[in-house]
């Protein structure tokens, strides 16, 4: 791609408005005139988006295959039948527009150092095999190249019950580099139960849904979080007695860690909170010390969920 100055105020345009669907056709067409055969694969898939095409669908894959590197990119694998990392990538207007990554770090920012990233806008990120516990370098990984138009994030995929490793113990460590690599994020989601929050100034939603522990909910009261609207957060609302992993204790909330919540200042625009016990007790301690707290006070919404399965539950008021 040339390095051009109108090249690179139309990208801007598509960042500041990446639902603007007139930027991303503007900056195409920009391409395909220079002769970049990203253009042409832009114009193809959005003419997709409107009606597809099986002609186009082809001309698509032709040209993804033609210009593989350029458009797609080359990432190193481990010399055998297994991939030292998985991609799976929706593209929108020649660029990548959500990205599911498996892999190691070092993976990872060889592909969000491709050009076809400059405009990513949803990226999930977990490593290949789902037994580790320290998910701070893919964190740092997304501070080394800026992720300026990422607007969703979910670090983390979902706990093996059968793994060797417990969720549990999961950390992705500080939350800062987020901050530096994708100032524009709005939803962030962790997998993770323990992760510091830290500053961040256009997140919105932040999804702890699967767990968070004590020392991760106490960060997030001290952290300075000016747009954050709206928290889920998962806890056990069972005893050290009654659990079966030991391990599953690190989800269990001491009275400072509620506390700390229900007085949190520092979620100055928090409207909603919803809690994420399994199972779930309506009158448990945490919930009924929430519901008598300055928090609860100041916000719209303060519910609870049971799970059934990760996309399906039932929401109620507390």
């Amino acid at each position: 791609m040339r390095a051009d100055p109108e090249n690179a105020t139309l990208e801007q345009d598509i960042i500041d408005r990446p639902d603007d669907r007139r930027a991303w056709v503007t900056y195409a067409e920009r391409l395909q005139s220079q002769g970049d055969p990203r253009g042409e694969l832009g114009l193809i898939q959005l003419a997709l988006e409107e009606n597809e095409d099986a002609a186009l669908r082809e001309k698509e894959q032709a040209l993804l295959a033609a210009h593989a590197v350029e458009l797609s990119g080359a990432f190193p694998s481990r010399g055998d039948a297994e991939p030292a990392a998985s991609c799976e990538v929706i593209y929108r207007g020649g660029f990548f527009h959500t990205l599911c990554f498996a892999g190691p770090p070092e993976v990872l920012r060889q592909v969000l150092a491709h050009p076809s990233a400059r405009l990513l806008v949803s990226l999930s990120v977990q490593y290949m095999e789902d037994d580790r516990e320290d998910f701070a370098p893919l964190v740092e990984a997304l501070s080394t190249e800026p992720l300026a138009a990422l607007r969703a994030l979910c670090i983390g995929g979902l706990p093996d019950p059968h793994g060797e490793a417990s969720f549990a113990l999961r950390s992705c460590g500080s939350l800062l580099p987020l901050a530096r690599g994708c100032p524009r994020l709005e939803r962030l989601g962790i997998r993770c139960p323990y992760f510091v929050a830290a500053f961040h100034p256009a997140l919105r939603i932040l999804d702890a849904r699967m767990g968070a522990a004590p020392p991760s909910v106490q960060s997030l009261t001290r952290a300075e979080l000016p747009r954050l609207t709206e928290l889920h957060l998962g806890y056990e609302t069972r005893t050290s007695r009654q659990l079966s992993d030991r391990h599953e204790e690190a989800l269990i909330w001491d009275d400072a860690t509620v506390n700390a919540l229900g007085s949190a200042s520092g979620l100055a625009v928090l409207r909603r909170l919803c809690l994420w016990p399994t199972p779930w007790k309506r009158n448990c301690r945490v919930a009924t010390r929430l519901r008598a707290s300055q928090l609860a006070s100041r916000i719209d919404q303060l519910e609870a969920c049971n799970w059934r399965d990760f996309d399906d539950c039932s929401a109620f008021p507390l």
